[in-house]
């Protein structure tokens, strides 16, 4: 059975519209920059961001920070923002 949530690199480049022919165009942090509209912070930094998490000093780990997002519990990042 496929799994139909891929990756996170697949779900940020939904998320952002930077899929082309199903396909992503960016690395998992090009793509959750440009979807948190953020410039340069890492993967965990932008997440945080588009959650509305803007110090650093609370921001959440990349799983929690998805399951956020997604409005998910304890789930695999993916999953999560395969959730939105």
């Amino acid at each position: 059975m496929a799994v139909l949530y891929r990756d996170v690199a697949y779900q940020l480049n939904r998320l952002a519209g930077s899929l082309l022919n199903g396909n992503p165009t960016l690395a998992a942090q090009g793509a959750a920059n440009k979807w948190a509209s953020t410039n340069g912070l890492g993967l965990q930094g932008a997440l945080n961001v588009k959650a509305g998490i803007t110090n650093p000093k609370d921001y959440l780990g990349v799983r929690a920070v998805c399951n956020q997002l997604g409005g998910t519990t304890n789930q695999d990042p993916a999953y999560a923002l395969a959730q939105i």
